[in-house]
């Protein structure tokens, strides 16, 4: 195949949005589609070779093999392991333990099944995930492990007829993440029935343009029409883009048409052959391995988010340390006859060792992660804030509770009794109602899924643990209403049921997430979300009420924005003073929780009885994240058992009031 200088141009398009992005520059945010142009990019190169060699009758799938090996796992490995160092300094348990996960799942080209499964691509937390970026490799792997397999087998059914289906299964997958992003949305993202639509477009390209002999012609308009469809979804898409989608579209036909039509003469190969960008795309395998890394590190490492000025050093640092690695491991080892391991059966042979030994690391810190001496100040400190997710289901992998054998409540038997509804912020509120309305001789029972609004008639499609939600809160209601409960209480993330995102931060740059949830009871167009919301909440209460259930909502928590035990630890270890750190702006609280709280109690205004919890955690500079020395919040939202316990001892009062003087 004919070397194209513009491909490698094609390359450095895809790369520097990528790095820009996750460097958190606020003008592009839709950098992140550099992934999809790489899809089409490596679908195009991978096939352009597989039907040369077919056609030559001397295609090797071992061969194939070594040569990704050679490719792609010399420059992997030494990256993940001058990772390891840097994870053992800087990281808690918590996160040591996610990384050695993520060590493992790299080893065996699963790390995107891996992160499917955890936090979503845009959130804060994927920020601080040194191998994130590994997803896309998973899914190249996986494509080059089954795509060489199906030419292999159906070589003779003939070029038509290959072609034919690529596109079929091309179809079929872009209908599926069509249909995916609604659906499960994180695993939309990173699976590859997903995503190889875009690989696939990649091929078709390479059958175009090796179909009937004849050389390719350009078009310098649709070459350029590409490159415009290239820059139109960097400059215009976001986290917020439900994404793979038919928004992909535009960056997958845009980088077919560079394909297909950029040719020697057009302005868009000029432009594309200009010898930085070249330069840039020759090493792109290299910036696109160490650019998170380094940009995860320093997140990690930082009291604060890091500057701009920062992430801008540090993507040029990763593009220095890009041609060190293309110079020095890339180049060495994809050389035959090379000084490393030159023979395909030493190469397959090292390539099989370094990734067991890969695997066995991440076993092992997965393992002993959570033990290790030098972080046992943040043990203690973990120990202390607490999260106890026994009688949160969803969280734990128990998707249903045994309704008639509750283990969660407080073990008081009395006539009078107290149930709380709701999700995993429920859950943390329980632990310190749990104790405190026992002294008051008070029953308390406890209901919490995650992602679950404790509210019939809404459907949540942007997390996995959601999908649940239905059917659990179903069950609960029928259980209530069924029970011998005086009072029910509703506490939930109730700004993601308001703002259908996630409340904005004073502490990332990123634009907050979708949370994608409809009330499918309540389908009137004419009628807002936030109005089709608190329709299904009231609803839900006057059921209880109707059942002579006393109801009362619990406002908003206030989100302190970033992960307090991580940030108290890093304040106390740098020698700061962490009570001036641990502070959210008050601008930040006030651009949702007022007008929340408003919204709840004006839903539920005739119905139930409103208590509100952010005056509890504010004042006029901000909301606290730290007491007497104590943490207020588990993560980046949820309670502490402190704060649950300082809480409980407020409320608990106005709650016993109910069993003594019913609501009218």
């Amino acid at each position: 195949m004919q070397y194209r200088p513009d491909i490698d141009g094609l390359r450095a398009v895809a790369v520097i949005p990528v790095i820009l992005f996750h460097a958190g520059l606020e003008h592009w945010q839709g950098g992140f589609v550099g992934v999809d142009i790489f899809f089409v990019i490596s679908g195009y190169l991978i096939t352009s070779i597989l039907l040369r060699e077919n056609e030559a009758g001397r295609f090797s799938v071992l061969k194939f093999y070594e040569r990704r090996a050679r490719r792609i796992l010399p420059a992997l490995i030494v990256m993940v392991l001058a990772c390891i160092p840097f994870a053992l300094i800087t990281m808690v348990p918590s996160q040591f333990t996610d990384f050695s996960q993520s060590i493992a799942a790299t080893s065996l080209f699963s790390s995107n099944i891996l992160f499917a499964f955890e936090s979503g691509y845009f959130s804060g937390a994927a920020e601080e995930k040194p191998l994130l970026h590994t997803w896309s490799l998973a899914v190249e792997e996986q494509f080059y492990i089954l795509f060489p397999l199906f030419l292999l087998f159906f070589w003779n059914k003939g070029r038509k007829w290959l072609l034919t289906t690529i596109i079929v299964v091309s179809l079929l997958s872009l209908i599926a993440a069509e249909i995916g992003w609604r659906v499960v949305p994180n695993a939309n993202f990173y699976l590859l029935q997903g995503r190889i639509w875009e690989l696939l477009a990649g091929s078709i390209c390479a059958f175009v343009l090796s179909g009937d002999g004849r050389k390719p012609t350009g078009s310098g308009p649709l070459a350029l029409l590409g490159l415009a469809l290239i820059v139109i979804s960097i400059i215009w898409l976001d986290s917020s883009t439900p994404f793979p989608s038919l928004y992909a579209l535009l960056p997958v036909v845009g980088t077919a048409l560079v394909i297909l039509y950029s040719m020697p003469g057009t302005l868009a190969f000029r432009l594309l052959s200009f010898r930085l960008f070249v330069g840039i795309g020759l090493i792109s395998y290299s910036a696109y391995l160490w650019h998170q890394p380094l940009f995860a590190f320093a997140r990690i490492h930082l009291i604060h988010e890091p500057s701009v000025h920062l992430m801008l050093i540090l993507s040029v640092v990763a593009m220095g340390i890009a041609y060190l690695s293309w110079r020095f491991v890339e180049t060495p080892f994809r050389k035959k006859p090379g000084p490393w391991f030159p023979s395909m059966k030493e190469m397959l042979t090292a390539a099989s060792v370094w990734s067991l030994a890969l695997l066995g690391l991440g076993v092992i810190g997965n393992s002993v992660g959570g033990g290790m001496v030098r972080l046992a100040n943040y043990v203690d400190l973990e120990a202390r804030v607490g999260f106890d997710d026994q009688c949160l289901f969803g969280a734990n992998g128990r998707m249903m509770i045994n309704l008639e054998n509750s283990e969660c409540s407080n073990g008081v038997a009395s006539e009078h009794s107290i149930a709380i509804w709701g999700d995993s912020i429920a859950n943390s509120l329980s632990y310190g109602l749990r104790t405190s309305l026992a002294e008051r001789d008070i029953q308390f029972r406890q209901y919490s899924h995650s992602n679950c609004h404790p509210i019939i008639g809404i459907v949540r499609t942007d997390n996995a643990l959601s999908r649940n939600c239905e059917t659990f809160n179903k069950a609960i209601l029928a259980h209530l209403l069924a029970s011998d409960v005086d009072l029910v209480i509703l506490s939930a993330r109730w700004p993601t049921l308001y703002l259908n995102e996630t409340p904005p931060s004073a502490f990332s740059k990123k634009p907050p997430s979708k949370a994608r949830i409809s009330a499918a009871s309540y389908a009137d167009g004419n009628r807002s979300h936030q109005k089709k919301m608190a329709r299904a909440l009231a609803d839900t209460v006057l059921q209880l009420r109707q059942n002579e259930i006393d109801v009362v909502v619990f406002g908003v928590v206030p989100e302190a924005g970033w992960h307090v035990p991580m940030k108290l630890y890093r304040a106390r270890s740098a020698g700061l003073d962490s009570s001036e750190l641990m502070i959210t702006p008050r601008a930040t609280i006030d651009a949702y929780v007022p007008q929340v709280d408003h919204w709840l109690r004006s839903s539920v205004a005739e119905q139930a009885d409103f208590i509100g919890l952010s005056e509890h955690l504010c004042d006029p500079s901000g909301c606290a994240q730290l007491e007497a020395d104590e943490a207020l919040y588990s993560d980046e939202l949820h309670p502490s058992f402190y704060l649950s316990e300082t809480l409980a001892r407020e409320v608990s009062p106005l709650l016993g009031a109910y069993l003594t003087d019913p609501a009218e």
